[in-house]
C-alpha cells in the first residue's frame, strides 16, 4: 500500500514537471514576422524577427511570400493575412503546428491551376 500511495503522490507531480518543461520551451522559441513581399529566404529584410531557423514560430502577418525550398522544422506556422506560394514540389513548410491556414480555398486555387495545365 505505501508504494502505490508514493506513485500517486509522484505522477502528479511528473505531469506538472513535463508540463512546465513544455511550455518553458515553447516561450523562449523566437518569432520571426513576414510583412513583405518576395522570397522566403532571398528577401531577408521582409521578416521582423530574422529569417526563420529551426524550432522558430513563423507568422505570415501580411503581403506574399513564396517558398522556393523546404523550410526547416519550426516550432510552428500561422498565417493570419497573406499569400504563401509554393515555387516547385520541393518547396515544404515543415512545422511541429500549423494554424490559421484556408485549406478549402488553397485546395480550390490547386484545382483551378491544375485545370489550366496541360497535366
Amino acid at each position: 500500500m505505501q508504494i502505490r500511495r508514493g506513485w500517486r503522490l509522484l505522477l502528479p507531480c511528473l505531469a506538472a514537471l513535463s508540463v512546465g518543461l513544455l511550455l518553458a520551451s515553447a516561450a523562449g522559441a523566437q518569432t520571426s514576422i513576414w510583412t513583405g513581399t518576395g522570397d522566403w529566404f532571398a528577401d531577408t529584410g521582409n521578416w521582423a524577427g530574422g529569417v526563420p531557423g529551426a524550432g522558430f514560430n513563423v507568422l505570415i502577418a501580411s503581403g506574399s511570400v513564396t517558398l522556393t525550398n523546404d523550410s526547416t522544422m519550426l516550432g510552428s506556422f500561422t498565417m493570419s493575412s497573406g499569400t504563401l506560394t509554393f515555387s516547385n514540389l520541393a518547396a515544404v513548410v515543415q512545422a511541429h503546428t500549423c494554424s490559421h491556414l484556408r485549406i478549402h480555398q488553397l485546395l480550390q486555387e490547386v484545382h483551378n491551376v491544375r485545370g489550366e495545365t496541360n497535366r
